[in-house]
């Protein structure tokens, strides 16, 4: 998962809340305030049983009468007067001992050995419940977001306005960053539970000089994932397939450039998404870099079925080892044309061959809620969006626009690839370690992780000067922008119905120890 601890000042402590994971009530206290509540407990667990102890003991010396038997007289006695479990244990214990057998005219051993049982149950149980009870206290790491730290800013107010925009990209890089690092650390556990990337299939025209495959994702994230207090039926779903295409890449003329030195991905054959790219007659050594582009027409209404490229600019990028992978595919310097290569600086006997394919991509994603499955949950114009609130609507039209792959592959350029954090700034890669199915693999990893931190995310966003689009007209957040729940190491997650249960249960036991005491007078 994505972690960093968040200021004392983004979340409210000792309040009651919902745990997401449970749906239990708790309260949030400091870490360092837990071991003290521990130690508190614990005394009052050993108050309790002393309660209990108290109890049984009088409870035995009301039923059982003394009546004219002396050995009886001095077992119960001895188990009346304990002061604890222990010493009832080992007072029941001589007592027992010295008694011997059973015989046929009384009972005595028998009534001793209840009572053994009974103290040696109560003395066992007083260990047990300080140990478990204490550690069930415990259910998280989260405290409830403070409203005040709710930023979003509004995108509305600047769409065209490319300057503000990449301010806008920029706030919310550090995210982008942090999912990518984590997607490094995805345990298999999480990705078998949550996240399905299947591995690379060969498509039907795939050829030796043009590899074509295609790979599928899947994942799921629940409220609880979201870190929701409420709607705790929610579930974001997302599936998407990507097919390597060589057809969108063209020639591109440029005057004053050597003829074939470069090329442009038209993307859906749609001019105005240009990409331009080294060509195979590029003299000097290419760079490394990564353009994500989603189709205009997926930006219209928030779609379900959205659309988006990945394009790769590993174009005559050199290697030291070869590969025959799609997007690194090399080919030897020293094969080139003689007046290309001694153009070419070469610092290496192969380079990335051009022309790769860019990948065509399609993600279906979805929220269900109490039964409705949709991508227009959120809008206006639905019966039930009543059961959605404004603020939590707001969030996630806003965060969920774009496919999180490629606002991840907009934030993070380049840094998004796993081959470059390993290169030479980008123009020197081991192209044998390099892998298509690895880039998509970190892509739809960190695309997961982001979307669980959506709502975590509205409280890191630097603010800037943007207008706060998570606040009403007077100012305050608007309904449900702030039900959920942070997760920070600065804190734990107390469950309330415990807390509140051990005090009341030893009060009433020690009510009852004191009508008991009445009663025998």
């Amino acid at each position: 998962d994505v972690y960093t601890n968040l200021p004392s000042n983004a979340y409210i402590l000792n309040t009651r809340f919902t745990e997401p994971v449970t749906g239990l009530s708790a309260t949030a206290i400091k870490r360092s305030q837990y071991g003290l509540l521990i130690a508190g407990y614990q005394i009052i667990i050993i108050f309790a049983i002393s309660g209990i102890w108290q109890l049984a003991s009088n409870v035995v010396f009301l039923l059982f009468p003394l009546r004219d038997r002396q050995i009886r007289f001095i077992g119960l006695i001895a188990f009346w007067n304990a002061h604890d479990p222990w010493s009832a244990v080992y007072l029941m214990t001589s007592y027992v001992w010295n008694r011997g057998k059973p015989t046929a005219t009384g009972n005595d051993f028998w009534l001793g050995m209840l009572l053994l049982l009974t103290a040696f149950l109560l003395a066992v149980g007083g260990i047990v419940a300080g140990i478990f009870y204490t550690d069930s206290l415990q259910i998280g790491q989260a405290a409830p977001v403070h409203p005040a730290s709710v930023f979003l800013p509004n995108i509305e107010l600047f769409q065209g306005d490319l300057a503000t925009a990449l301010r806008y990209q920029a706030a919310g890089a550090p995210s982008v960053l942090r999912a990518l690092g984590s997607a490094e650390s995805v345990d298999d556990n999480t990705r078998r539970q949550s996240v399905s990337i299947g591995a690379p299939r060969q498509l039907p025209d795939s050829n030796e000089t043009h590899p074509k495959y295609s790979m599928d994702y899947s994942y799921t994230i629940t409220a609880a994932d979201f870190g929701l207090q409420t709607h705790r039926g929610l579930v974001h779903n997302v599936k998407g397939r990507c097919e390597t295409t060589y057809d969108w890449l063209h020639p591109l003329d440029v005057e004053g450039s050597w003829p074939g030195s470069m090329e442009v991905y038209y993307p859906w054959d749609d001019t105005a998404s240009a990409v331009p790219v080294d060509g195979p007659m590029w003299p000097v050594r290419g760079h490394l870099e990564l353009a994500a582009i989603t189709q205009p027409q997926s930006l219209e209404g928030y779609s379900s079925n959205q659309t988006y490229a990945l394009i790769i600019k590993s174009a005559n990028v050199q290697s030291y080892s070869s590969t025959t992978d799609p997007w690194y595919f090399t080919e030897r310097i020293d094969s080139l044309n003689s007046n290309l290569s001694k153009e070419v600086t070469i610092t290496a006997p192969y380079r990335v061959k051009p022309g790769r394919p860019a990948l065509s991509c399609w993600q279906n994603t979805e929220f269900c809620f109490r039964g409705a499955c949709s991508s227009r949950l959120f809008e206006n114009h639905r019966a039930d969006r009543q059961n959605i609130s404004e603020g939590l609507r707001d969030i996630f039209t806003t965060q969920f626009a774009n496919p999180m792959i490629v606002s991840i592959g907009l934030a993070a350029g380049v840094s998004a690839l796993r081959s470059f954090v390993g290169s030479v700034r980008g123009t020197m890669i081991d192209a044998a370690s390099a892998k298509m199915q690895d880039e998509v693999t970190r892509l739809v990893l960190a695309g997961y992780l982001a979307s669980k931190e959506v709502l975590r995310d509205v409280t890191l966003m630097q603010r800037g000067d943007f207008e706060n689009f998570l606040l009403d007209d007077k100012g305050n957040p608007k309904p449900g922008a702030a039900d959920f729940v942070i997760k920070t190491g600065d804190v734990v997650s107390v469950r309330l119905d415990l807390l509140i249960l051990a005090p009341v249960i030893c009060v009433v036991l020690w009510v009852l120890v004191g009508l008991l005491t009445l009663l025998k007078r």
